[in-house]
């Protein structure tokens, strides 16, 4: 099943995960995931453009496609499920929300989509979440998440970072911290040595920009 063409990109690795598979030309691979990776999967096959674009026009139905969401025991690399499956690691999305991901297999909660019935969905070793599932566990899967966030200039990229990754409630709930700590690895990767702890009440270096997350979004 694998592509020695498959890019990897920058590393994510999470324990759940999204993606979508065309019928017309990946067949071989919808049958290798719903037979082995722990999966609910569902087949779209009357959902319509929005918006008038190349080739098609407001209204018309897109090709077929099918809806996986994923959920491994144990964290995965998203360069290793592609190279695994031979497609790019770009069409591998995060899933931060499993219950969301779940009920999103027929539109449930977005009733500008065509309806499906719940009863397209096939599962293979997974369990059904319920609507409080990983509450706790996606707060841990960001904060695992920001710890490995690279070195920024300012805050204002840092959070423009948490929040493509789906780490912005964490930012947020904990900015002071993720500023310290942030502060503290643009010091350590200056000067190559190891810092001990920053003290909230220290003078922040003037050349690190302190804003606050409400002055960005």
């Amino acid at each position: 099943m694998a592509s020695d063409k498959t890019k990897a990109k920058p590393s994510i690795k999470s324990r759940q995960c999204m993606f979508v598979l065309y019928p017309e030309s990946q067949q071989n691979i919808i049958d290798y995931v719903q037979n082995n990776f722990p999966c609910a999967w569902a087949l779209h096959d009357k959902d319509t453009w929005e918006k008038d674009g190349d080739g098609h026009k407001k209204g018309d139905l897109k090709k077929p496609h099918i809806h996986f969401v994923c959920k491994f025991s144990n964290p995965r690399h998203f360069s290793g499920i592609a190279k695994e499956l031979g497609i790019p690691v770009e069409a591998i999305n995060r899933c931060n929300n499993l219950y969301k991901a779940y009920v999103y297999l027929w539109h449930k909660d977005t009733p500008e989509k065509y309806q499906y019935s719940p009863d397209i969905v096939g599962v293979h070793e997974f369990d059904v979440p319920s609507e409080t599932f990983g509450v706790c566990a996606e707060e841990d899967e960001q904060i695992k998440i920001m710890l490995d966030m690279p070195v920024f200039q300012d805050i204002e990229a840092m959070a423009k970072w948490a929040y493509e990754n789906g780490c912005w409630k964490v930012l947020r709930d904990n900015y002071h911290m993720w500023r310290d700590i942030q502060q503290e690895r643009k010091a350590k990767s200056i000067s190559g040595e190891a810092f001990a702890p920053i003290n909230p009440r220290d003078k922040v270096d003037p050349g690190f920009k302190v804003i606050s997350p409400s002055d960005i979004f």
